[in-house]
C-alpha cells in the first residue's frame, strides 16, 4: 500500500507538474494588468493635478505677469486706463490732503479769474510791512482737457526764487522773512493757445467764525433789523433822488423843445420878412 501510494504520489506529482506550469502563467496575467491599471491611474491623476495653460490670453493683462494667477485682487496687473485715472486720483488725493493740512479756514483776500494769453505773463504784488507775516494761497487752471499746465513762481523783495511750479494746479504756504513786495508770476508759454486762471491768496492763519463766536439770537436779529433799515433807508433815498432827477431831464427836455419851437418861428417869420421885402424891392424898380 505504500508503495502504490508513493506511485500514486508520484503519478500525481507527475501529472500536477504540468498543470502548475500551465497555471503560473494564468496566475502571473491578472496580476500584471492590475499593476498596469495603477500605473495607468497614477498617470491620469499626475495629468489632473497638472496646472492647465490657458488657451487664450487675459485681456488687459502685461503678458509677463499673466500666469500669476495666484496674486491677490489688488495686486493684479491693471489695463493702462485705469493706471491713468488712478494717477489722477492720486494727484487729487495729494492736493486734498495738502489742503486739509495747510489750507484750513483759508480766507482770500483776492480771489481773481482771469484769462492768461499765450506767451504772456502775469504779476501780483504783495507788500509787507513786517517780518514774519504768513502767506498763503493757490491756483488753478481751468480749459479743456489736455496740457494745461502754467509756470508760477514767487519772488521775494531781493528777486530770489523760492518757489517754482509748472502744473495745472496747486498750493503754496510760507512765512515771509523779509519786508517789501513779494511777486506772483503766472507765464503761459504755450504758442497759441489761451487759459483761464484763477488766483488766491490771502494773509495769516485766521480761524472760521464758530457757534462760540456768536451772539446769542436776539442781538442778532437785532442787528439784522438794522441792517435791513439801513438798506430800506439807502434804497429811498436812491429811488427818490433818481426821480428827483428824471423830473428834471424831463423838464429840461420840455423847455429845450419849446425853445426849438420858437426858434423855429422866428426863423420863418424871418425867413418870410426877407422874402417880401425882396419882392417889394424888385416891384418897385419895374414902377420906375
Amino acid at each position: 500500500m505504500r508503495s502504490r501510494h508513493h506511485h500514486h504520489s508520484e503519478q500525481q506529482g507527475k501529472r500536477q507538474q504540468p498543470t502548475q506550469e500551465r497555471q503560473q502563467p494564468t496566475r502571473a496575467e491578472p496580476y500584471q494588468d492590475e499593476t498596469s491599471k495603477k500605473k495607468d491611474r497614477r498617470q491620469k491623476e499626475k495629468k489632473q493635478k497638472q496646472p492647465r495653460e490657458p488657451q487664450d490670453p487675459i485681456p488687459y493683462a502685461d503678458p509677463a505677469l499673466s500666469s500669476n494667477v495666484d496674486m491677490a485682487p489688488e495686486y493684479q496687473p491693471r489695463r493702462q486706463e485705469e493706471g491713468t485715472v488712478s494717477e489722477a486720483d492720486q494727484q487729487t488725493t495729494t492736493l486734498m490732503e495738502e489742503w486739509e493740512k495747510h489750507m484750513q479756514n483759508f480766507i482770500p483776500e483776492m480771489l481773481v479769474t482771469f484769462s492768461l494769453p499765450a506767451r504772456s505773463d502775469e504779476y501780483f504784488y504783495e507788500t509787507i510791512e513786517t517780518e514774519g507775516v504768513f502767506l498763503r494761497g493757490g491756483f488753478f487752471v481751468g480749459g479743456e482737457e489736455g496740457d494745461s499746465a502754467v509756470e508760477f513762481s514767487i519772488t521775494d523783495p531781493d528777486g530770489d526764487l523760492i518757489y517754482k511750479k509748472n502744473k495745472s494746479e496747486g498750493l503754496f504756504y510760507f512765512t515771509a522773512k523779509k519786508k517789501g513786495t513779494y511777486s506772483f508770476i503766472l507765464s503761459n508759454h504755450r504758442w497759441m493757445e489761451s487759459k483761464t486762471v484763477t488766483f488766491a491768496i490771502g494773509r495769516g492763519v485766521e480761524t472760521a467764525l464758530l457757534p462760540k463766536h456768536l451772539s446769542n439770537a436776539e442781538e442778532m436779529v437785532a442787528q439784522l433789523e438794522r441792517q435791513l433799515r439801513d438798506i430800506q433807508a439807502e434804497s429811498s433815498y436812491l429811488w427818490i433822488r433818481q426821480r428827483s432827477l428824471n423830473d428834471a431831464a424831463q423838464g429840461f427836455l420840455q423847455r429845450l423843445s419849446w425853445l426849438s419851437g420858437i426858434e423855429f418861428l422866428m426863423l420863418v417869420a424871418t425867413a418870410a420878412f426877407h422874402a417880401r421885402y425882396i419882392v417889394g424891392l424888385v416891384s418897385d424898380k419895374r414902377i420906375l
